[in-house]
C-alpha cells in the first residue's frame, strides 16, 4: 500500500485510515507526483524533538518533520513524523478539533515532500491555501 500509518503512542488511535490513505494519494495525484510510499508516523513530542535535534540540529519542538527518500523526478517515497502532543496543543490554542489539526499537519507534511515551502510569508500563505483546499477535498468525502 502506498500510504501507511504507524502510531508510536498508545494514547492515540487514528480514525478513518482508509479514507485518509485515499485522500493523501489524491493529493499527490493532483500535484502530479506519483506516490510510491508515504509512511505517516504518529509519535510524541520527545521523540520528534530528538529527531529534530539529530537530523536538523534544531533544539526546539515541532509538530511535523518530513524525510524524503526519492529523487526529484522519481515517484515519491517519504516519511512524515507528527507529534500528537504538539498537534493537540495547537488544536487547543487555535480552538479547533484535534482531528482537523492533525489532518492539516498530515497534508502540510506531504506538501513539503511535494516541493512546497513555508520559509517566507508569501510561501506560507500559498501553502496554507493549498492545505485549506485539500482539507475541503477530504471533508467532502465525509458528506
Amino acid at each position: 500500500m502506498a500510504v501507511t500509518f504507524t502510531s508510536l503512542t498508545r494514547r492515540f488511535r487514528l480514525k478513518h485510515q482508509g479514507r485518509l490513505r485515499r485522500w493523501l494519494q489524491q493529493v499527490a495525484e493532483a500535484e502530479r507526483t506519483p506516490l510510491r510510499r508515504l509512511h505517516v508516523v504518529l509519535t510524541s513530542d520527545k521523540h520528534l524533538y530528538k529527531l529534530n535535534k539529530y537530523f536538523l540540529n534544531h533544539s526546539y519542538f515541532t509538530d511535523v518533520l518530513t524525510f524524503q527518500y526519492s529523487a526529484a523526478e522519481q515517484p515519491l517515497e517519504a516519511e512524515v513524523f507528527i507529534s500528537v502532543q504538539r498537534v493537540a496543543d495547537n488544536a487547543r490554542r487555535l480552538q479547533l478539533p484535534m482531528e482537523r489539526e492533525l489532518h492539516r499537519v498530515m497534508v502540510h507534511g506531504l506538501l513539503h515532500c511535494l516541493g512546497y515551502s513555508d520559509s517566507r510569508p508569501t510561501l506560507a500563505r500559498r501553502m496554507r491555501k493549498m492545505e485549506d483546499h485539500y482539507l475541503e477535498v477530504l471533508y467532502r468525502s465525509f458528506r
